[in-house]
């Protein structure tokens, strides 16, 4: 039945109501004091979003200048390419010259306008096509943006594109010899992992700060680990990716990736935006911080940072005399 075709099952979590003495993260949770933000002049050249948008506060350059540039280095045929499976440069540079005007008007949207980031081509974004990095074509009939991405982009973020992934999802090297293969950033004798191979290498090799993988059994976690990112699989239905169909609805998740952690909560909490359309994402809260009316006063959060941790290792898995002495040193300084 055709009707069916955008029918997805349903695989309810545990939701847990969150108490009461905590708010919505607001934009001043995400402000960086001006030293703290990445140095340009750093050997690694991960610039951050703080960085990205404290430079366009201080007119130092514009998110159109910036993109501009950027999309010179992942046009077709260029050594970046490769991550991109495709990019319609007028809508980014449109996105560009809107964020540009409103930091001129110094009414910027948050902490994420005029960043660039990039999704894997398992999402939907209106105006693009979707070939989960095969030959055939998934493109929506109805077409529309997935839930989550459409967030970032109601939050000011250039999508720059849609990225390449593994052939289907279905492995966790990127090698694709369809669409071609990101090759690791680090070493390129080496793969990038996958299946978000496209978003590990669009962030590792300094392209963009932050980008939107998926993961089922690995496919976020393996790419960021080969690449040296800090990636997250969030809790079961909390992302919406309505109305894009999800590949594997029983375990898959699409979650951020990004080069350091600030990033990725910046990221994960505006993609966590519950859904009213989703019978599952709308059950949940929005991402929250302890408010600072909480009972939890500065000297309790101290306290509570001092407490006893509990690690729990299953030996079967871990058995293994170099994995014991990491697990030692971690646990013991």
């Amino acid at each position: 039945m055709r009707e069916l075709d955008d029918y997805e099952p349903r695989y309810d979590p545990t939701v847990i109501k969150l108490p009461d003495n905590t708010k919505r993260q607001s934009d001043e949770h995400f402000a960086i004091k001006e030293a703290d933000v990445h140095d340009p002049k750093a050997s690694q050249r991960h610039y951050s979003a703080a960085y990205y948008t404290s430079t366009y506060r201080a007119q130092k350059v514009t998110p159109t200048q910036v993109i501009t540039g950027l999309l010179d280095q992942i046009s077709a045929k260029k050594h970046h390419s490769v991550a991109f499976l495709q990019i319609i440069p007028e809508k980014v540079l449109a996105a560009a010259e809107a964020s540009t005007a409103r930091y001129k008007s110094g009414k910027p949207l948050g902490p994420l306008d005029g960043v660039p980031v990039a999704v894997k081509d398992e999402l939907d974004l209106d105006g693009y096509e979707k070939s989960l990095g095969s030959p055939i074509d998934f493109t929506r009939k109805a077409g529309g943006t997935s839930w989550c991405v459409k967030k970032w982009e109601e939050a000011g973020a250039i999508i720059v594109g849609k990225l390449n992934m593994h052939e289907l999802g279905l492995d966790t090297t990127n090698n694709n010899p369809t669409k071609g293969t990101p090759l690791n950033p680090y070493n390129p004798s080496y793969y990038t992992g996958g299946s978000s191979g496209g978003s590990a290498y669009a962030v590792s090799s300094g392209l963009i700060p932050i980008a939107l993988g998926a993961d089922g059994g690995g496919s976020i976690r393996i790419p960021s680990a080969y690449c040296g990112l800090y990636g997250l699989k969030p809790t079961h239905g909390r992302i919406s990716i309505s109305p894009t169909t999800n590949l594997a609805a029983s375990c898959g998740v699409v979650g951020p990736m990004a080069s350091n952690m600030d990033d990725l909560e910046l990221a994960y909490s505006i993609l966590a935006t519950p859904d009213p359309s989703n019978p599952v994402s709308s059950l949940f809260s929005p991402p929250s911080i302890p408010s600072s009316s909480s009972s939890s006063s500065s000297s309790s959060n101290n306290n509570d940072r001092k407490k006893k941790r509990y690690l729990g290792i299953y030996k079967p898995w871990l058995s293994h005399p170099a994995i014991d002495a990491a697990l030692n040193h971690y646990t013991t300084h």
